[in-house]
């Protein structure tokens, strides 16, 4: 069709539902990693992209890790476990992006190389520039409403291009302590219906109680009993979401008790069971 010597595409329809899109920015900042840095994994119900700026960090992604270098990024998908840590005598800047979302393409490979960096620096910057933070609010306010928009549309096109890119996969590291990581985490979610101690887990994965509390410190950030915990009260979400009672929640994860049950989901997850059927 030719309109006032323009060529002119029309669509019958075009549905723009499926597009993805950041429906809310949580957390966008820089943070030096250096040897007395420590954090404890974590598991949240949002996205968070990791991006080396400088130097090298260690990442624990699930029951993986790896050591990345400046200009490797990650991305973690919602309920994750994940974790950065120091990284044998190499400090490391890492920037992270954290955001709820929809529609995110679905990728096998969530390791990236950025081709750039001053990309992700400049979009930092202009974040800071357009969102404000009131005294005694945890929050940042948008100044202004359409530079917001903006802004977040470029982080949304920065992620996709990394996306397009298709990743690297995220093999992890191939030392001993690694292996041995991979497989604790892979035996205590087998044991998710019973209650081992950790001399029985270290035991199934053919290791003494030390080095198996050694190797969970290091690339988790806890202890092994901890994050048993932590596994049991995810999976336990899942089962109330799926009409379980929390007495049938609680003795099919061996809880010894649904009271000792609810405590312990509500210290990990700051609510009651029930707030999740």
């Amino acid at each position: 069709m030719i309109l006032y010597g323009w060529d002119v595409i029309l669509f019958e329809y075009a549905d723009v539902s499926s597009v993805f899109r950041i429906k809310s920015l949580n957390t966008a900042f820089t943070t030096q990693i250096g040897e007395r840095y420590h954090f404890v994994g974590e598991r949240h119900d949002f996205w968070e992209l990791v991006i080396v700026i400088d130097g090298e960090v260690g990442v624990t992604a699930g029951e993986k890790t790896s050591v990345f270098q400046k200009g490797d990024a990650i991305l973690h998908y919602p309920m994750e476990f994940h974790r950065v840590w120091y990284a044998e005598n190499v400090p490391a800047e890492i920037l992270i992006f954290s955001f709820s979302a929809e529609n995110v393409p679905e990728v096998k490979n969530r390791q990236f190389v950025v081709p750039d960096l001053r990309v992700p620096i400049n979009l930092l910057h202009k974040i800071q520039s357009v969102f404000t933070m009131d005294e005694g609010n945890v929050h940042a306010m948008c100044r202004e409403e359409l530079n917001c928009h903006i802004v977040l549309k470029e982080l949304e096109i920065f992620l996709l291009e990394l996306l397009r890119g298709r990743g690297l996969a995220f093999a992890g590291t191939n030392s001993k302590s690694a292996e041995n990581y991979t497989r604790l985490v892979r035996c205590l979610t087998d044991q998710l219906g019973k209650d081992p101690s950790v001399e029985e887990i270290a035991r199934l994965c053919n290791m003494s109680a030390v080095n198996a509390k050694q190797t969970f410190a290091r690339y988790a950030g806890m202890g092994i009993r901890d994050y048993f915990n932590r596994l049991r009260v995810e999976r336990a979400i899942t089962m109330l979401r799926d009409g379980c009672s929390v007495q049938e929640t609680a003795a099919a994860l061996a809880f010894s008790s649904p009271n000792y049950f609810c405590t312990a989901f509500k210290r990990i997850t700051g609510r009651a069971p029930t707030a999740y059927k």
